[in-house]
């Protein structure tokens, strides 16, 4: 070792070890500050950083792997995904042990996954933060699985570093010239095996385990985003207004950690589209009429006596002319549809037995709920006052969205917790209906249960029914009975499957005097 001096030892031994970067992935202070404000608050990264780091264990049955660096690889992932171009750090000023974390991305950017996740995450600092969660995630699973020398290796890596961090202190205690210099002699050492064992690991990064994350991480990435393009209704004025990134984030917070919330998200997200559906097939196109007269270029809507001029060679040509200059005649339509005005409620049963298997993974609750929060939109579009009405043996909790109450994520978060335990009573919901519904309204009823309404009640709630002229709908998702169902209903449904019931339920909705 050509050192002579203690001072010498000590800047060779900081140039070459300490003042080296953690990071493999270009960045500036802002870039961390990101990075640190939205990870500390995305309870599923830390989680997963945590049993990486040996401070919480696994889910049971869940396999992954104890990795020392885990804090390091996750900034740069995020880096990578975050930065709209990302570029590595020359190897030289990169510290040895964390250049492998340099070796995973490039294995990750071969994959044609990579680009797609980039598509949703670039530039967006919660996307980014939720892609890293994934794909670190995956990555501990497939290290886990397969690559087990470079789980070995990464391990042995952070002792020896932890090693030169020790020898170090009893360096810059030593007293004695030759103290030192045998401690600088044993530090070198410990960073030549660091460097050798580095390479040995880069090698051993199996390029399966890299893409098959990448390619796990980036479907669950898609779903996630299909699940909260489910939330975002818009930002109109009668639409569910789009969440700024502190909300996002809490947003994504509730959907990794809580399974029953991102089911019930993603069941309403067919159901949306189930209504789509429903509604372009139920709702007749022959009640519009001609109001004006235009110009424009619209072919489905110009006169007959511009089509006419087709048929003459030379006003043939002038039709031309006028179709690129959009000067056409042209008539304009205005729709004599009624829309809905009444309030839409919805009674939904929480009673304890809600919570039983409907289809698949998903509860008579969860597909109860979505269909409500389906409707809930429905009613947001078409500017209509919305009552959810969430009851058991008696009213346990009620919501109302309206024109000046528009719902947010955390409105439909409060009511996918909203859970009960009790039995089932249907007159206190009907007569907190009917003290909310108006002319043209409609009442949705679901329920897994029965229950006879009192002769008295069940008398007066007909009588306005008729008089106001409002239609209930109600669902049975259970096995039990319709019987008093049908005593106050104009249409009732039992739950057969998924698609077919939410159809019925919905073109119900729409044949209801054409209010939708």
């Amino acid at each position: 070792m050509n050192i002579n001096t203690t001072g010498n030892i000590m800047d060779g031994i900081l140039n070459r070890i300490i003042n080296l970067s953690k990071n493999t992935v270009e960045h500036d202070a802002f870039d961390r500050m990101t990075f640190d404000r939205v990870a500390k608050k995305c309870g599923k990264l830390n989680d997963i950083r945590d049993t990486a780091l040996g401070k919480s264990p696994a889910s049971e049955g869940e396999k992954t792997c104890h990795y020392p660096f885990i804090t390091e690889l996750q900034q740069d992932v995020f880096y990578s995904f975050f930065k709209y171009n990302p570029k590595f750090i020359n190897d030289d000023k990169i510290q040895q042990e964390f250049r492998v974390h340099k070796e995973m991305i490039k294995k990750a950017q071969k994959n044609e996954n990579w680009r797609k996740m980039r598509n949703m995450t670039k530039l967006d600092e919660v996307n980014s933060t939720i892609a890293t969660a994934y794909f670190s995630e995956e990555l501990m699973r497939e290290i886990s699985k397969r690559d087990k020398k470079l789980q070995k290796q990464i391990q042995e890596l952070q002792k020896q570093r932890q090693q030169i961090i020790d020898l170090m202190k009893d360096f810059a205690n030593a007293k004695k010239e030759a103290d030192k210099k045998q401690l600088a002699e044993q530090i070198e050492k410990v960073t030549q095996e660091i460097q050798q064992k580095s390479e040995q690991a880069m090698k051993n990064i199996s390029q399966i385990s890299v893409s098959q994350a990448i390619k796990n991480a980036t479907k669950k990435m898609a779903e996630y985003h299909e699940t909260t393009n489910t939330l975002m209704w818009g930002t109109e004025t009668s639409q569910m207004r789009k969440v700024n990134p502190e909300e996002r984030i809490a947003l994504a917070n509730y959907l990794l950690t809580n399974e029953k919330l991102f089911k019930l998200v993603k069941e309403l997200g067919k159901l949306k589209n189930i209504f789509a559906e429903t509604k372009r097939r139920e709702i007749k196109h022959g009640t519009s009429e001609i109001y004006s007269i235009g110009t424009g270029r619209d072919l489905g809507r110009i006169l007959p006596c511009e089509v006419l001029k087709m048929r003459h060679p030379v006003l043939k040509k002038d039709f031309y002319k006028r179709f690129l200059d959009g000067s056409l005649l042209e008539y304009s339509l205005r729709s004599k549809e009624k829309m809905g005005k009444g309030n839409i409620i919805v009674c939904l049963d929480c009673s304890g037995s809600m919570s039983l298997k409907l289809y698949d993974e998903i509860s008579r609750e969860l597909y109860a709920k979505a269909l409500a929060l389906a409707i809930l939109e429905l009613a947001v579009r078409d500017n209509r006052n919305y009552h959810l009405i969430m009851f058991e043996a008696t009213i346990k909790q009620e919501y109302k969205f309206g024109k000046d109450k528009k719902p947010d994520v955390n409105d439909i978060i409060s009511i996918a917790n909203t859970t009960y335990t009790g039995g089932t009573n249907f007159d206190a919901p009907l007569e907190k209906a009917l003290s909310s519904i108006n002319e043209e309204g409609d009442i949705v009823f679901i329920t897994d249960g029965e229950c006879k309404v009192g002769d008295d009640f069940l008398k007066k709630f007909n009588e306005v029914k008729e008089k106001l002229n409002f239609q209930v709908v109600s669902l049975q998702v259970g096995n039990s009975s319709t019987k008093y169902l049908e005593d106050f209903s104009n249409d009732v449904i039992n739950f057969t499957k998924f698609i077919e019931t939410s159809k019925s339920v919905f073109s119900a909705l729409v044949k209801g005097g054409d209010k939708i």
